[in-house]
């Protein structure tokens, strides 16, 4: 597969936009890491701490968190999986998914999700979706033993470290995991050293798709917008770049397609963080 899957204009011209930049921000998880098994074990947990089956792979539940900034994170997600288990109930697993996986690989994914919840949810499935999002106010996913379900990701750790070298250490991995202790764990699990973070900028106070955390990190690196670009895996990281007012880049190695990312307005795609990487040192 060509490192580069998509671009706005002329491949060519977006690599050299890419090069020129002074500074990156960085996403965490589906650039640096792959925490699919980890959020597929928390929201089973969550289903099966209500006494509830939860009847999706962890393909399934990965990618609904690509389609759009809305359903990255918090009830959404939630409310979209009961919507779907009332949908499909009598379905085997199996065709279940295929089926979840239609409407997310669905041009107008956010569109259909928003009716579907409209159509099979209500007040109450909201209190629940509460629930099962909050159901134990984070400590498995915080804790040291579920950095078992944290996979690096290939090439990315060489590719970071080209980068920040490139970019003479203006790179921050900025990242929705809020708590330092658990982006160091899911680093660590990425194959970093303490030593070698040290390179990077980690800001874990994002609030994506609110560009305020970018926006105090350009500033800490005196880097103006048209100088910057943003990595990421999911719309939610678009739609922050774009709301940043500098370039979107992103990568096919996480939860979003490339019809979720090219919808969301990137400006380039590229097949992983190591592709990236690659094609700029060209």
């Amino acid at each position: 597969m060509q490192n580069i899957i998509y671009s706005k204009g002329r491949r060519q011209d977006a690599l050299e936009l890419i090069a020129a930049k002074k500074m990156f921000g960085v996403d965490k998880d589906g650039v640096i890491v792959d925490p699919s098994e980890l959020i597929y074990m928390n929201r089973r947990k969550g289903y099966e701490w209500y006494g509830m089956e939860f009847t999706y792979d962890s393909r399934t539940n990965y990618a609904l968190g690509g389609v759009s900034a809305r359903y990255n994170g918090g009830i959404m997600p939630i409310l979209a999986l009961l919507a779907f288990d009332r949908m499909y109930s009598q379905l085997d697993t199996e065709v279940r998914n295929d089926k979840v996986m239609d409407i997310l690989n669905d041009v107008d994914a956010e569109a259909k999700l928003d009716s579907i919840i409209a159509r099979h949810t209500d007040a109450r499935d909201v209190d629940l979706a509460k629930d099962i999002y909050s159901w134990d106010n984070g400590s498995f996913f915080n804790s040291a033993e579920a950095a078992q379900y944290v996979r690096p990701l290939p090439g990315a750790k060489d590719a970071l470290m080209g980068l920040a070298e490139l970019y003479q250490g203006r790179i921050a991995i900025l990242t929705n995991t809020h708590a330092r202790d658990t982006v160091l764990r899911d680093l660590s699990a990425g194959g970093f050293s303490r030593a070698e973070l040290s390179s990077f900028t980690i800001v874990c106070d994002a609030k994506k798709p609110n560009p305020e955390s970018f926006d105090r990190t350009m500033q800490k690196f005196s880097v103006d917008r048209q100088d910057a670009g943003y990595i990421g895996d999911a719309a939610i990281d678009i739609t922050m770049a774009a709301r940043a007012g500098v370039t979107a880049v992103g990568v096919l190695s996480g939860m979003g397609s490339l019809k979720d990312l090219v919808r969301s307005g990137a400006d380039v795609v590229a097949k992983d963080l190591q592709g990236l990487y690659t094609s700029i040192r060209r």
